[in-house]
C-alpha cells in the first residue's frame, strides 16, 4: 500500500462513483479500481459495495476511512513542516565570525548582505578561528570569517579568501617601565 492509492481510496469514498473519481484524479477508471483491489487485498476486507452505477464503503471501508485520511493528513503536515524548515534553512545563513570584527567590518558588510539578499537572514555566532574552520568543515556553518590558519592540505576542502588585512597595534602606558625598551617597536 502506498500514499497515492490512500489517495484514491479516499476520492473514490468522496465521489462514491469509480469513474468520476478517477477523472478527477487525472487517471483511468481500471487504474483507480487496481489501486483499490490492492489495497483490499492487503487489508484481507472489501472496502467498497456497488450499489447500481455507483459504490458505497463497507464496514469495513468505513472503519479504515478515517485511519487513511488522518493518515494522509499527518503525511501532508510532516512534507509542509518539511518544506517549511527548508525554505527557513535556504533563507538563513549561518556565520561564525571573530568577536574582532564585530565592531569593525561586520556590521557594514552584513548591511550590504541584507540590501543584497533581502529574503535571507544572517544567524551570526562568534567563536575563535580553529572553531570557525571546524564548523565550516563539519556544515555546521555556512560561512566563516577567521584569523590565518596553517595546515592547508587538511582543510583542502575550504575556499580561503583574504577579504582585508588589520593593522595591530602595540600600545603601553608611556609611564611603565618597559615603555623606553620597547622590543616591539620597529628598528630597535
Amino acid at each position: 500500500m502506498n500514499y497515492q492509492h490512500l489517495e484514491y481510496f479516499l476520492k473514490a469514498a468522496e465521489y462514491q462513483h469509480y469513474t468520476r473519481a478517477a477523472e478527477h484524479l487525472h487517471i483511468t477508471q481500471p487504474a483507480l479500481t487496481k489501486a483499490i483491489l490492492g489495497i483490499e487485498e492487503e487489508i484481507g476486507a472489501p472496502l467498497f459495495m456497488k450499489r447500481g452505477r455507483n459504490i458505497e464503503l463497507t464496514k469495513y471501508g468505513n472503519i479504515f476511512f478515517d485511519y487513511a485520511r488522518r493518515s494522509l493528513e499527518e503525511i501532508n503536515h510532516g512534507i509542509s513542516a518539511v518544506k517549511k524548515q527548508v525554505n527557513s534553512d535556504m533563507n538563513t545563513v549561518d556565520l561564525c565570525a571573530l568577536c574582532s570584527i564585530n565592531t569593525t567590518f561586520l556590521p557594514k558588510k552584513s548591511a550590504q548582505f541584507h540590501l543584497a539578499y533581502p529574503g535571507c537572514s544572517l544567524n551570526i555566532t562568534f567563536k575563535y578561528t580553529t572553531a570557525i574552520i571546524k564548523d565550516v568543515s563539519n556544515c555546521n556553518c555556512t560561512l566563516g570569517l577567521c584569523g590565518e590558519f596553517d595546515n592547508e592540505s587538511e582543510y583542502a576542502g575550504l575556499e580561503k579568501i583574504l577579504l582585508y588585512t588589520e593593522p595591530v597595534k602595540f600600545v603601553i602606558s608611556k609611564n611603565h617601565p618597559l615603555a623606553q625598551k620597547n622590543p616591539w617597536r620597529p628598528g630597535s
